[in-house]
């Protein structure tokens, strides 16, 4: 069990009249109740909260069509991930820098950086001479490693929209998107009021409850107003870490 020895003080309302103690007594009682909850709750570092589909290559397809043939692929993984946190991206930059990305860990730290646990590259192709009639959609699965998980390879009839779409279906009916996979982490400063980021996103200040973060190796900063900014990397693993930190007072100009 992870605990914080961190402590803060709490005021205390004065004494109400007679009248109203009754009240005031429940009104006590219910925030102290809220503020149990919010104290036993994880804080969630925002890591992992949807999985991005985006076009990597129209592959001659015409605009007009590829809009339509992706709003269809969008709709028939909502329908089959009912759950997850589906979003369509369309523009080319994040889907060029990703392609970009020849390695696993560059993959992972793009996917970190866009809060994604999951990313689906998609591969269009035009029916040879006809741009507004998809012949291939091909769908290649990347989990939060930045390692691909598994491949679709959708041919298309190409005889009506119905057609195409109840290809599109059947073809998803075996794909499963990764899971996000969070551990905890527990980050303590004897500076309360200190803010605390990870991988140069604001998590909050001292004292901080439990933080669920992706596994792996992260960029943590602490800084206090009067005292030395500490910069150090975590490797948190799937069991989770804990990090207690010390800030140096800064010298006097």
């Amino acid at each position: 069990m992870i605990e914080n020895t961190g402590a803060m003080k709490q005021g205390l309302p004065e004494a109400a009249p007679m009248a109203n103690r009754t009240l005031t007594r429940v009104a006590g009682v219910a925030l102290a109740l809220a503020a149990l909850g919010l104290a036993l709750q994880p804080c969630h570092a925002r890591a992992q909260d949807r999985a991005l589909v985006m076009v990597a290559d129209l592959g001659g397809v015409a605009p007009d069509a590829a809009r339509s043939a992706f709003d269809a692929l969008i709709a028939e993984l909502r329908a089959r991930h009912p759950t997850a946190d589906l979003e369509g991206e369309t523009s080319i930059g994040p889907a060029a820098t990703f392609v970009a990305c020849e390695r696993p860990r560059c993959r992972a730290s793009l996917m970190l950086r866009w809060h994604a646990f999951a990313v689906v590259m998609v591969t269009l192709a035009a029916i040879e001479d006809e741009p507004s009639r998809v012949a291939r959609v091909v769908l290649r699965v990347y989990d939060a490693g930045g390692e691909r998980a598994r491949t679709v390879d959708v041919e298309l009839p190409g005889g009506d929209p119905q057609s195409d779409r109840n290809a599109l279906r059947t073809a998803l009916e075996s794909l499963s998107l990764p899971r996000p996979t969070m551990a905890p982490l527990l980050v303590t400063c004897d500076i309360p009021g200190a803010r605390v980021f990870l991988d140069e996103r604001p998590l909050g200040v001292v004292p901080l409850g439990v933080l669920r973060v992706v596994p792996g190796r992260h960029r943590l900063h602490v800084s206090a107003p009067g005292y030395v900014p500490h910069d150090q990397r975590v490797d948190v693993p799937a069991a989770g870490a804990r990090v207690d930190l010390r800030l140096r007072a800064s010298e006097a100009p």
